[in-house]
């Protein structure tokens, strides 16, 4: 049983830097958007709200950071 632990916990942590990446991508992208006054801007704002309330919920980031 604790083979199993380990190995998914590995699997977690392996997806964190992607995860995060992600994350960060989008947060930059919707800023440039809202910036430009980009007609997609408000589509790019809803993916990046998508992606930190993604990690607020998965506990990477802190909820309260996420909101």
């Amino acid at each position: 049983m604790a083979a199993i632990a380990i190995s998914s916990r590995g699997t977690m942590n392996a997806r964190w830097p992607m995860m995060y990446s992600s994350m960060k991508t989008r947060v930059k992208v919707a800023g440039k958007a809202v910036e430009a006054g980009s007609e997609d801007a408000t589509e790019s704002v809803r993916m990046a709200q998508k992606r930190l309330d993604k990690a607020g919920a998965n506990g990477r980031i802190n909820k309260k950071q996420a909101a």
